[in-house]
């Protein structure tokens, strides 16, 4: 028999299909990137230091016997359980801490690595009051344990100032009643012979799943449709049609006006896009942002989730048909970073004539620099607001191409108009991956490792620039078809 655990909840909530799948067929289950294991590690942490809040209490290890070793705790009444285990009818659940109350009742605490206690995780309490009570143990008090956003690191090791807790018991108690129903439901469903058969939907569009339930959409589908809601879904799918108009006036108008025109000429730019970006004034300089937002702080002063700042790359066009310059900026110290690379920025762009950026990631970065303080932060802020182009703006509101496939990230939009330039052969594919390695090359630097670590972490942002120089080319350079 298949327990529902809390991760299955989580997808049954998206798609019983996906629910089932993932139990059914793990083979089917995402690996496991930097990411995730970023956020164990961390959340490994933040489990230990909510077990000091409460000292003294006793672990349940995770074997085969957490179920039978909970419940001889709660008959020898011990005030304090770490990693309580409780199997229900249709469910399981394990606690973060447990702690008896007077009355012989228990508060629930669940500890999360987020800087507020987010509703998202309710369902998660509702689980385990569900489950704990269906073992004779009622629990009284719903807590969440998660970081002080306000705590100063020291620099040296992490304490229990890194926490805060805060109640959260009407509202797990409201959900008691639908997450027990909910729980019977999925139980019922996990343990049906077959998996509930693929219907195609709008939550579809961002599963890694949508290929093994519904094949290879075409890049027509409807569900590409620049801007598509879930409401306009559901009329497309029961046979309605989506009117949109030929005279645009809000940006996902002119989305879908270009993606009309680029199914037919397998790329579309207006001619005031390609007009934006022939106006652009030189020197040019291509600029990209990797940040890393501990969740631990790394560095003495700093809080947890405070934006450092570490890393940039900047291709540089000094007048037409010039060759391409790069700088790049990766420190090579354990030292907080940001005030060098403010430093080193306004040296590459205070003479620049057009800033291009992807998105308004970077202005952001800045403000918040010049938010602390840094040095050269008002002159970088200022220089970028006089002279940004957001390319991100530009593809979003005057391109389509057919192999956007409904999104204009510079992942997908570098293959359709650049094929011949890829991510796919780095080391280090994404920004998340990026920021969480920096943490990684601290603690590497002066090794082997270290050395190839930085390597790749340079490659990653050197190709974001590049690949916003190669898409503005091809921009430019695109003439319709007759």
């Amino acid at each position: 028999m298949i327990f529902v655990n809390k991760r299955d909840y989580r997808n049954g909530q998206t798609c019983a299909r996906l629910m089932a799948l993932l139990r059914k067929e793990p083979q089917l289950q995402e690996e496991r990137d930097e990411s995730a294991r970023y956020s164990i590690a961390v959340g490994n942490t933040i489990g230990e230091l909510a077990r000091a809040l409460f000292p003294g209490g006793v672990l349940v290890p995770f074997s085969d016997d957490k179920f039978e070793r909970t419940r001889e705790l709660i008959e020898e009444q011990t005030p304090v359980i770490y990693e309580a285990a409780f199997q229900g009818g249709q469910a399981v659940a394990i606690l973060d801490v447990l702690v008896r109350q007077p009355d012989g009742t228990y508060h629930a605490y669940e500890a999360k690595s987020a800087k507020s206690a987010k509703d998202s995780y309710y369902y998660e309490l509702a689980i385990q009051g569900v489950v704990a009570a269906e073992n004779g143990v009622r629990i009284s008090g719903y807590f969440i344990i998660h970081v002080n956003g306000d705590s100063l690191y020291d620099g040296s090791s992490y304490t229990t100032d890194l926490l805060s807790i805060t109640e959260v018991t009407p509202h797990i108690v409201n959900e008691l009643d639908v997450t027990s129903v909910n729980l019977a439901l999925m139980h019922n469903v996990m343990n049906a012979d077959k998996v509930p058969d693929a219907d195609l939907k709008f939550v579809c569009k961002g599963c890694h799943l949508i290929e093994h339930c519904h094949g290879v959409l075409p890049d027509d589908h409807q569900l590409f449709l620049p801007g598509m809601t879930t409401k306009e879904f559901e009329t497309v799918r029961g046979g309605g049609t989506i009117v949109f108009s030929d005279n645009p006036t809000k940006v996902k108008d002119f989305q879908r006006v270009n993606f009309s025109h680029a199914l037919k000429q397998q790329g579309c730019v207006t001619a005031e896009g390609k007009q934006t970006l022939a106006d652009a004034s030189f020197p040019q300089v291509f600029l990209d942002f990797e940040v890393f937002a501990a969740r631990l702080p790394i560095f003495a002063g700093t809080k947890p989730y405070d934006q450092l700042q570490f890393q940039f790359s900047a291709h540089i066009r000094e007048h037409a048909g010039a060759e391409l310059q790069h700088v790049e900026y990766l420190p090579e110290h354990d030292q907080d970073p940001r005030a060098e690379f403010g430093a080193r920025l306004h040296q590459i762009i205070k003479d620049a004539g057009t800033i291009f950026t992807y998105s308004h990631y970077e202005g952001t970065q800045l403000r918040n620099m010049l938010k602390n303080e840094f040095e050269f932060a008002d002159l970088n802020v200022a220089k970028l607001e006089q002279c940004e182009i957001d390319l991100y703006k530009v593809v979003k509101r005057h391109t389509y191409h057919p192999k956007y496939r409904g999104s204009f990230s510079i992942k997908s939009v570098l293959p359709a108009w650049v094929p011949e330039l890829s991510y796919k052969e780095l080391a280090i594919q994404d920004g998340i991956t990026a920021a969480i390695q920096y943490g990684r090359l601290i603690q590497l630097l002066g090794t082997p490792e270290g050395d190839q670590l930085r390597a790749d972490m340079l490659a990653y942002c050197r190709l974001d620039t590049l690949a916003m120089v190669k898409v503005y080319d091809a921009l430019l350079a695109f003439e319709p078809k007759a």
